[in-house]
């Protein structure tokens, strides 16, 4: 039976998607024009929340878990969130890295308002869903405000020290961000330990899990689960964590401080020879951007990361690209052999197949368990159509990448 789905089906497929992608394009646009209404400045904590629904006012509550006001009215519960929010604004203002800090200082600066500029929509919603700042259009433009009672609580912090704990939130932030890019997968006790090792002063444990819990929910470049803290890329987690478990012998790859803190930076893409070389190919034999070509090659990583055979990356490719003939799928598979050789993978705990290669002098298959997706294209040989598949599904070349050739 062929698994490959025909035209037609494949047509329904991509059309339903579309649709799909049209429907969530129009809530966003819902649930951006909530956000961008007219906000007086300087504004008053009750006046702002009072621009607020009850939903949204709720939100507040369960995120600052204040108890025992759930079933008040909108008036009352305005008034009630108005006392706390101002009572716990430090604790917040403490969860906050470099880059939140950075924004709060401004807006206290600017008499309290900021251009609201290169935030995303979530993040917006995070700082309004605690409490602290509100965004809104002010003489015309999207901006964000912060009333005057959580601008007054800023301003009795501590700015010495609390520059330190900004500077050591973003430092485990970026570690923790770095960590997870390349390993996938962690359970919060190993992630806290792991930390451990690049910091001067042990890390105070609940400290911490608030302080990546806050950065999680702001930045939404990782997840949580029963398995632990996720690249938020990781379609499996508890798959990451079977495939390690499966390398005992393996330990995880010893990455400096300064090549975690360089991951550890939002849409970071670790562009190795072997990515910029595929990028190069695709873009000296097709008609694309770089940019467009960058992001296919990062797909193909994101493939690699989650265990996709090589054929699974050709059919990605075909989707994408015009690949007609024989020795075209010859030069990608080889492309593909090489940033699957030369990408660090989460499977592997962080290193590439070719850096346990060398670790453990095997030939080109690193991986104690079946079921490698490590190719060797060395010979260059043309592929007969009646050959095997040099993608390792065991499918004849027919009936695998060159189906459509």
């Amino acid at each position: 039976m062929d698994d490959h789905l025909d035209e037609k089906t494949m047509k329904q497929v991509l059309d339903a998607l579309a649709e799909m992608k049209k429907e969530a394009e129009k809530w966003q646009a819902r649930q951006e024009a909530k956000l961008w209404t007219p906000i007086q400045v300087p504004i008053n904590l009750n006046q702002a929340l009072s621009r607020l629904t009850k939903d949204e006012l709720t939100k507040i509550r369960q995120n600052l878990d204040i108890g025992n006001i759930s079933s008040l009215n909108k008036p009352d519960l305005i008034v009630k969130l108005a006392e706390y929010i101002p009572l716990m604004a430090e604790e917040l203002f403490l969860r906050f890295d470099h880059n939140r800090y950075q924004l709060a200082n401004s807006i206290v600066k600017n008499g309290g308002w900021s251009s609201a500029s290169g935030l995303k929509t979530k993040q917006l919603e995070h700082l309004r869903d605690h409490g602290l700042v509100f965004p809104g259009v002010f003489e015309n433009k999207r901006v964000l405000a912060m009333p005057v009672e959580i601008i007054k609580e800023y301003q009795q912090l501590n700015q010495t020290s609390y520059r330190k704990i900004v500077s050591r939130n973003t430092e485990w932030v970026k570690l923790t961000h770095g960590l997870l890019h390349y390993y996938g997968t962690v359970d919060l006790s190993k992630l806290k330990k792991m930390i451990d090792k690049y910091v001067s002063q042990e890390i105070e444990f609940l400290t911490y899990a608030e302080v990546i819990d806050d950065a999680m929910r702001y930045y939404r470049e990782i997840t949580w689960d029963e398995n632990g803290y996720s690249n938020y890329r990781v379609f499996d987690a508890s798959q990451v964590i079977a495939e390690q478990h499966a390398r005992p012998t393996i330990d995880y790859y010893p990455f400096t401080k300064e090549q975690l803190l360089t991951a550890g930076e939002p849409g970071f893409v670790e562009r190795n020879t072997s990515y910029i070389n595929f990028v190069n190919f695709i873009t000296d034999d097709y008609i694309i951007s770089r940019e467009e070509a960058d992001q296919i090659v990062e797909e193909c990583v994101y493939g690699i990361q989650i265990g996709d055979m090589p054929h699974a990356i050709i059919e990605f490719l075909q989707s994408q690209l015009e690949i007609s003939d024989l020795e075209t799928i010859q030069a990608f598979m080889e492309h593909i052999s090489s940033l699957m050789n030369n990408t660090r993978q989460w499977f592997l705990k962080g290193y590439s197949p070719n850096e346990l290669w060398k670790k453990e002098q095997q030939n080109l298959n690193p991986l104690p368990s079946p079921g490698t997706n490590i190719i060797n294209m060395k010979t260059r040989k043309k592929i007969g159509r009646n050959d095997p598949c040099p993608c390792g599904s065991g499918k004849k070349f027919k009936k695998c990448c060159g189906r459509e050739i």
